[in-house]
């Protein structure tokens, strides 16, 4: 540097030497303030418009991680598979008499049941239909049975008289036949005139064609529905047999099972007192021996009933109807076309609708 003094050019020197190395890092330099509206709109818009960079996952992060919560799995409705079913009613009435001594019908709250679709079965000609949950129960055929639907005295006497109404249940057959009783018992023993009578009222009351299972929609039914349990067990959890379906006598409590009279102390109960099959039909095998008719032609029991031993049970019982056997003890005669009164009260009926 020619020309300067040498005492400065040594200050300029050491200057130079206390000053930072280049290359050093410099701390950043504060931003500086928007100076406008302009420039305040465009930073908040900066802020607020996303990244559309695809931003990598941090190591040891996989893409499931951060990808947003997966949804629960949906709940299974418990109902999902249950059976078609629909409810009807079966009408129900009463008789009073008015200050004028007139014969007056009220109708009272009619009974209800439940029917489940079966499914047919096209290579055996069976076509779908709707089979009663449970067998026809005592408060179901109460309103046909006294004539509870009829106002004209001369009218029922004349369907009586006709044999087109039952003759009235009383007395010890009632008490034997637990009419009265409050429980949801099946109605025993009928005859196959009782029950196909009693469709074709109920049809014409409801305006659905109701009637008896034929033997093929009986098996089809039992079939679908799990079939016969070769185990005793399983059968006895499913309906009444007689080896669950003992009583006690009401004045001298349980018999010895040596006694002649054992045997005959078994009967009905409630409907759905076990475990309905996997149709969700209850009683379809046990309790009370079931109807089924051929249209036009024979009728016999299915099903088994509470005096049959479960051992003895099978998919293709049935018990021919023997008249006297049967009505053995029956106090009138000739015999009734509705009633039995035997040593077993085991015989009732399940409805089948057709499925218009």
């Amino acid at each position: 540097m020619p020309g300067l003094p040498r005492a400065i050019v040594t200050a300029l020197l050491l200057a130079a030497l206390l000053l930072p190395g280049c290359g050093e890092s410099q701390p950043a330099p504060e931003p500086a303030a928007p100076t406008d509206a302009g420039d305040t709109d465009q930073a908040q818009a900066d802020i607020a418009e996303p990244n559309t960079q695809e931003a990598t996952p941090a190591a040891g992060i996989t893409e499931t991680d951060v990808s947003a919560p997966a949804e629960p799995e949906p709940v299974a409705d418990p109902l999902a598979d249950a059976p078609e079913r629909f409810t009807d009613h079966s009408p129900q009435y009463v008789h009073r008499d008015n200050v004028h001594g007139e014969a007056e019908a009220v109708q009272t709250d009619p009974v209800p049941f439940d029917m489940i679709h079966i499914p047919g079965d096209e290579a055996q000609g069976i076509v779908p239909f709707y089979m009663g949950e449970t067998e026809v129960t005592w408060a179901m055929l109460e309103s046909w049975m006294y004539c509870r639907d009829l106002t004209d005295i001369e009218e029922i006497h004349r369907l009586m008289d006709a044999g087109l109404r039952p003759s009235p249940i009383y007395g010890d057959m009632g008490v034997a036949f637990r009419v009265w009783e409050d429980e949801p018992l099946p109605a025993v023993p009928l005859t196959r005139t009782t029950a196909e009578a009693f469709c074709l009222w109920l049809s014409e009351k409801t305006g659905r064609t109701y009637r008896l299972p034929t033997p093929d929609e009986f098996a089809l039914a039992l079939r679908l529905g799990g079939g016969c349990p070769d185990k005793p067990e399983q059968l006895l959890s499913l309906g009444g047999f007689k080896e669950n379906s003992a009583f006690e006598d009401e004045f001298f409590g349980p018999l010895d099972p040596g006694d002649p009279m054992a045997e005959l102390m078994v009967r009905t109960v409630a409907v759905k007192s076990h475990a309905p099959n996997a149709m969700g039909l209850y009683d379809l095998l046990g309790n009370a021996g079931e109807w089924v008719a051929v249209p036009g032609g024979e009728a016999y029991l299915m099903g088994g009933h509470f005096a049959v031993p479960a051992a003895e049970m099978s998919g293709d019982w049935t018990d021919v109807e023997d008249h006297d056997i049967w009505n053995m003890a029956y106090p009138q005669r000739p015999y009734s076309r509705y009633w039995y009164w035997g040593q077993h009260f085991f015989q009732g009926f399940r409805l089948v609708c057709e499925a218009e």
